[in-house]
């Protein structure tokens, strides 16, 4: 949960320098492992999530997962 907070901090200050057109440095972190991703596959489709992580926008494809669990326990 401390992770996502800190994820979705980072978005909402992207998106204030990006509408103030104000510059800033980034990191853009290397790719996952592929048996890291697939790890991840098999570990959400035991409960219920059948879609593929692998084949690019990762980013995407994590936040429908997210959606598909939103508000379950």
């Amino acid at each position: 949960m401390i992770e996502e907070m800190m994820l979705m901090a980072n978005v909402a200050v992207a998106r204030l320098f990006n509408e103030r057109k104000i510059e800033a440095l980034y990191r853009i972190h290397e790719a996952p492992a592929g048996d890291a991703i697939q790890d991840l596959e098999n570990y959400l489709a035991v409960f219920g999530f059948e879609s593929s992580l692998s084949g690019g926008k990762l980013q995407k494809k994590i936040g429908r997962a997210l959606e598909h669990f939103s508000g379950q326990p």
